[in-house]
């Protein structure tokens, strides 16, 4: 059986929500955001062939394409590049397991014929159930997190002053030209082309007009 159409174009915005993702941690020269990308793309390339649990998958493909945008929104908020709260780092790290265990189910799924469909019923909705858990938490963790660097930039945005000086002036143009600057325009860019990807895959859809 093909991979639904719908299925198909949670893959493809997805795919671009993870490349992004690959660039910000070349950017900001983070690692574990290249596993994170890495293991997205292997998940991704996999979740077509399988047959068993399509309705799953697809929401959770779907939730693992918001977790990836809330990620890129983090780090366009960051203060500067790479720099983010060790809790939000934490969760980065679990994320990165959720999608370990994604990427396993998804292997042992593949090519499963309905007999043994039969046998592995109660190993295979374990562990199912175990990703479902993982990622609902994951994006419920990011949300927070994301609602909270918001409330902190806003917070923490000082008043206009009409009465700078011609240094500070300057010491402000460097600030918006310097390596954090360039660093939040990527960012930024990035998390609007992701974006742009959703409302038109949402309009392909039919779920908005």
């Amino acid at each position: 059986m093909p991979p639904s159409t719908r299925l198909v174009q949670l893959v493809q915005y997805t795919n671009v929500a993870a490349s992004t993702v690959r660039d910000i941690a070349n950017t900001a020269n983070e690692p574990f955001l290249q596993v994170v990308a890495a293991l997205t793309i292997t998940i991704l390339n996999t979740v077509q062939t399988v047959r068993s649990n399509r309705d799953q998958l697809i929401i959770m493909v779907e939730e693992i394409h918001e977790i990836l945008c809330l990620i890129i929104h983090l780090y366009s908020e960051a203060e500067s590049a790479g720099t983010l709260p060790t809790v939000v780092l934490s969760d980065i790290a679990k994320f990165t397991e959720t999608l370990q265990q994604i990427y396993g189910f998804l292997k042992t799924q593949q090519g499963m014929g309905k007999i043994k469909q039969l046998v592995k019923q109660f190993d295979s909705a374990a562990q199912l159930k175990l990703c479902q858990e993982g990622l609902r938490c994951s994006l419920a963790k990011f949300k927070m997190s994301s609602v909270a660097a918001v409330r902190f930039r806003t917070n923490s945005e000082p008043e206009p002053n009409l009465n700078r000086t011609s240094v500070q002036v300057q010491a402000s143009a460097k600030d918006r030209t310097g390596p954090q600057a360039r660093f939040k325009k990527i960012a930024y860019t990035n998390l609007l082309r992701v974006n742009r990807d959703v409302v038109t895959a949402l309009e392909l859809k039919g779920e908005i007009k």
